[in-house]
C-alpha cells in the first residue's frame, strides 16, 4: 500500500480500477470475469492494451480528487463472496429447495387422499392451517429457484422481492395460528363460530404479512448503479433480493424479522397455556375416575368376580391400568402445536443474526451464518412436512398404505398354485361347534361349557369406547 494513502482510499481504488477494466474490455470484445472478492486481487493477472490502462488511471484521479472517501463508504461491500462461495450457496438453493418441493407434493398428496376418503380427519382447523401455510412454502420455493436463473433488470426481480417476503411471513403466520385456536378452543372454550374459524384465521394471517413487509413495499434505497459496484454476482435476482438488499434496506429487514419472531413468541405461548390447560383437565378426570373406582370398592358382586382373589383394589388397578394404555390425544395436538411455530424459530433466526451483525458498516458477512441461512429457510417446506405426517391420523393412513401395498407386491409374486379338488359332503359329515372354555368360562355338571357374565364397575365401562374418539383439533 503506497504510504500516506488509506485503507479505504486504496481499497476503493483497487476496485474502481476492477469496474473500469470490466468496461473497457468489454467494448474490446474481451470480457473479464471480476471475482466480488477484491483483497487479493492482481491487475497483473489481466491483460489489457495501454489505451485501457491510461483510461483507468484518468478515471481513478478524476473520482479520487473529487470525493475521495465517500466513494470509498458506497464501494464497501459487507458480503465479500467470491465466484466459488457463490456458487456454493446456488448449489445448496437448488438441493435444499428442491427437496422441500417434493415433501411439499407429498403433503398436498396425502391430504388429497384424506379429503376423499377420510373427509372428517381431514376437515380440521389445525390442518387447514397447515396446508395453506405449505402452499405458502412452496410458492416460495418455487420463485426462489426461478430467480437464481433471472436477471436483476427483469419485471420478475421486482415481483419477487416483493412475494419473496409476503409468502414467507404468511406461512410462518398460518403455523402459528395452531397455537391460537387451541388456546380459544381449551382454555376459552370458545366453540361458537360466526364461520369456519379458518376462514378468519387465514385471512388475518395474509393481512399480517402485508403489514409485516409494507416498509419494503414503500422504500427501496438500493442505488440504481450498485451493479457497477459489486460487478457479476448481483446481476442475478436471487443473490440481489437475498443478500444486496440487506445492505441498503437494513431497517425494512428488521421491521420484518420483527413480525416473524412476534408471532412465534405468541404462538408459543398459546401453545403451552392451552398445553397447561389440557394436562389439568386430563389429571382431573383421572382423578374423578379413581374416586369413582374407589366408592365401588363395596361393591361385592363386581369386585368378586374383577379380582379373582387379588383384593378390594382391583378396580383402581384396572382404571390406573386404562389410563395408562390410552393416553389422552389431546395432548398429541398440543405438542404438535409447539413444534409448528419452532419450525420458522429455527428457520429464520440465522437470517435475523446475520441481518443484526450488519448494522455496523464495518462488519463483513460470514459465508458459514450466510450457508446456514440459506440451507434452513430452504428446508422449511420440509420441516413442515415432517410435522404433518406426525399427526396420528395420517401415521394410521400411511400404515395401511404401507400394508395394502405389500400385499399387491406379495400377491403379484406369487405363482399361481393349482386348485384343490372340491369334495361334496353331507349334513351327517359336516363338524359341529366346539366349545372351547374360555378364562371366564365354567363346566356345568352336564359337561357342557357356559360362559360365566363378567360384570364391570361404572368406572371401567368408560373405557370401553376409547377407539370411537376424535379429536376437535
Amino acid at each position: 500500500m503506497a504510504e500516506g494513502i488509506p485503507h479505504v482510499v486504496y481499497d476503493t481504488s483497487i476496485k474502481l480500477m476492477s469496474v473500469v477494466l470490466n468496461i473497457s474490455s468489454r467494448h474490446q470484445g474481451h470480457p473479464y470475469l471480476i471475482p466480488a472478492g477484491f483483497g487479493n486481487f492482481s491487475l497483473g493477472t489481466y491483460m489489457y492494451n495501454r489505451h485501457a490502462e491510461s483510461k483507468i488511471i484518468e478515471t481513478m484521479q478524476e473520482l479520487l480528487e473529487e470525493e475521495p472517501y465517500s466513494v470509498g463508504v458506497i464501494t464497501n461491500p459487507q458480503f465479500r463472496f467470491n465466484n466459488d462461495q457463490y456458487r456454493q450457496l446456488e448449489i445448496a438453493t437448488i438441493t435444499c429447495g428442491s427437496i422441500s418441493v417434493v415433501a411439499a407434493m407429498s403433503v398436498l398428496s396425502m391430504y388429497t387422499y384424506l379429503l376423499i376418503y377420510y373427509p372428517r380427519d381431514a376437515n380440521r382447523v389445525s390442518l387447514h392451517c397447515v396446508i395453506a401455510s405449505i402452499i405458502f412454502s412452496l410458492v416460495d420455493h418455487c420463485f426462489n429457484l426461478a430467480a437464481l436463473r433471472t436477471d436483476i433488470n427483469s419485471s420478475f426481480c421486482d415481483s419477487f422481492r416483493a412475494i419473496d417476503g409476503f409468502v414467507t411471513l404468511a406461512s410462518s403466520c398460518l403455523l402459528g395460528m395452531v397455537g391460537v385456536h387451541l388456546l380459544l378452543v381449551f382454555y376459552f372454550h370458545v366453540r361458537r363460530w360466526p364461520c369456519r374459524p379458518e376462514y378468519i384465521l387465514i385471512p388475518i394471517a395474509v393481512v399480517y404479512a402485508v403489514v409485516g413487509n409494507i416498509l419494503g413495499y414503500v422504500w427501496n434505497n438500493v442505488p440504481e448503479d450498485f451493479h457497477t459496484i459489486y460487478l457479476q454476482l448481483p446481476h442475478l435476482c436471487w443473490y440481489y433480493s437475498n443478500f444486496i438488499d440487506r445492505l441498503y434496506n437494513s431497517t425494512a429487514w428488521i421491521y420484518y424479522y420483527s413480525f416473524v419472531f412476534f408471532i412465534i413468541v405468541v404462538s408459543l405461548s398459546c401453545s403451552l397455556i392451552a398445553m397447561r390447560r389440557v394436562y389439568m383437565d386430563k389429571a382431573e378426570n383421572q382423578a374423578r375416575l379413581l374416586k369413582i373406582a374407589a366408592r365401588n370398592t363395596g361393591n361385592t358382586s363386581p369386585i368378586s368376580v374383577i379380582s379373582k382373589g387379588r383384593g378390594n383394589g382391583a378396580v383402581k388397578n384396572l382404571v390406573a391400568r386404562s389410563i395408562q394404555d390410552h393416553p389422552d390425544s389431546f395432548s398429541k395436538i398440543v405438542i404438535r402445536s409447539l413444534l409448528y411455530p419452532l419450525t420458522p424459530c429455527l428457520v429464520y433466526i440465522w437470517g435475523f443474526g446475520l441481518q443484526m451483525y450488519l448494522v455496523q458498516s464495518d462488519h463483513h458477512a460470514s459465508f458459514g451464518i450466510a450457508m446456514m441461512n440459506v440451507i434452513m429457510t430452504r428446508l422449511e417446506g420440509f420441516f413442515i412436512a415432517g410435522i404433518f405426517f406426525m399427526d396420528p391420523t395420517v401415521h394410521k393412513i400411511q400404515k395401511e398404505l404401507w400394508t395394502n401395498f405389500k400385499a399387491f407386491i406379495c400377491c403379484h409374486q406369487r405363482r399361481p398354485s393349482v386348485p384343490a379338488p372340491t369334495i361334496r359332503t353331507t349334513p351327517a359329515d359336516k363338524p359341529g361347534p366346539v366349545s372351547i372354555p374360555s378364562p371366564h368360562t365354567t363346566i356345568s355338571s352336564s359337561g357342557v361349557a357356559q360362559p360365566e357374565p363378567l360384570l364391570l364397575s361404572p368406572g371401567s365401562i368408560m373405557f370401553l369406547d376409547h377407539d370411537s374418539r376424535h379429536s376437535l383439533d
